[in-house]
């Protein structure tokens, strides 16, 4: 088939969607079909569409295309195209509209479904107004924070800047926040899987500080410093920097913060009332810090050689059962050459003949089933050998 189509249809509803006046050029030739300045509105706004669609392999097409979207609702394409969804799982928490370019490369199944592995590319995205809620990842942050506010946001003149490939989609530069009046830098990925592993530097206010975490900041000075603190707004910098990690999935996220620790460093553990208790006392504050300090490091190595330590046990008793049962197949294979060997000795009987047939098929039979048993441990002391490799390195990227 080699044909060219310019096109040029005022109203179509497709696949749920209703879109109007399409424009453009659909070039169709030795099995590849391409998209040549095609625009289109729909979905609230409108849409560019560029690249090519190659069928010359039937068992795995491949696409290499690009848009350029403005003022697209976000509801309405997440409702009508999955790939939105694993490119980027807020979307169908959000509601607004968006602006964004797109460059992708990779395959599709039969079924013209994306083989996500498979996709490469990069864009950005842009929106005046997003307004998240329901995002469990956010609900997991306020929860963390002591701040329910974070739950559900509004942000306003977001530009993020994206690439993916491998199965994840990485931002290609900080993206700037703000959440509930807290300038945030975002950084990390999302896999395809759902997996998120994203950084979060946040710049907290401290009229923002909820009550909580002041009384958590004050026991840990007391601990520290042998007193029993009042920490006022008057003593707290304007600005509290605070780093968030948010780890586990989209719908089970685990969220680890060092508030706490920010507030006391932002504090310097009130050096200023220590003063006038006198160098005797700052100094056993001083050597109280260092114990603390000590100790942590010293719990955190503990942790940390029981989690290799782990690792290694897990990967041994895997290791021992994949040789075990490999020895368990061999010495089968071995006992079924036995009997058969013993079997055709009494089968020959007295006759010699018959005898000495038996006794030469016997040493061939015992030679392979032995060769076959042989084989079946060597592979399986590879693979052993392969679970411990994966094991060692597993544990040494424990840090």
């Amino acid at each position: 088939m080699d044909f060219n189509l310019n096109t040029n249809v005022q109203k179509l509803h497709y696949n749920g969607i209703d879109v109007n006046n399409i424009k453009g050029n659909v070039n169709v030739k030795e099995e590849v079909a391409s998209l040549n300045g095609l625009t289109m509105n729909t979905m609230g706004g409108t849409v560019g569409l560029r690249g090519s669609y190659s069928s010359k392999d039937h068992n795995k097409p491949a696409i290499d295309l690009g848009y350029n979207l403005k003022e697209i609702d976000i509801q309405e394409i997440t409702s009508h195209f999955l790939t939105i969804g694993k490119l980027a799982p807020v979307a169908k928490y959000a509601t607004g509209k968006f602006s964004s370019n797109l460059n992708m490369k990779g395959d599709l199944t039969k079924a013209l479904e994306p083989v996500y592995n498979t996709l490469t590319g990069d864009g950005d995205f842009f929106t005046n107004t997003v307004t998240v809620s329901g995002f469990e990842p956010l609900k997991k942050l306020g929860d963390a924070l002591s701040m329910d506010k974070i739950s559900n946001q509004t942000f306003k003149d977001v530009k993020a800047f994206f690439s993916f490939k491998d199965g994840k989609m990485s931002l290609k530069k900080p993206l700037k926040i703000k959440m509930s009046g807290i300038d945030t830098e975002v950084t990390g990925s999302t896999s395809f899987t759902q997996d998120i592993d994203y950084k979060m530097a946040m710049q907290i206010p401290k009229a923002m500080i909820p009550g909580g975490i002041i009384k958590a900041a004050e026991q840990g000075i007391a601990k520290v410093n042998g007193i029993a603190p009042k920490l006022s707004l008057a003593s707290i910098p304007d600005v509290i920097p605070v780093n968030a990690l948010v780890g586990g999935t989209v719908t089970k996220p685990v969220i680890k913060t060092d508030f706490k620790e920010a507030l006391l460093k932002a504090t310097g553990n009130l050096k200023d009332n220590l003063k006038e208790k006198g160098k005797e006392m700052l100094d056993k504050a001083k050597d109280s810090v260092k114990t603390i300090v000590k100790d942590k490091v010293d719990e955190v190595k503990k942790d940390l050689i029981a989690e290799k330590n782990k690792i290694m046990a897990d990967a041994q008793k895997e290791a021992d059962k994949v040789k075990a049962e490999a020895k368990k197949a061999g010495d089968q294979i071995r006992t079924e050459a036995d009997k058969q060997c013993n079997d055709a000795m009494t089968a020959a009987g007295s006759n010699p003949l018959k005898k000495k047939a038996a006794e030469i098929a016997c040493k061939e039979g015992k030679k392979k089933a032995d060769n076959s048993a042989n084989k079946l441990e060597q592979e399986a002391q590879t693979k052993a050998d392969n679970i411990m490799n994966k094991a060692r390195e597993k544990a040494d990227a424990v840090k």
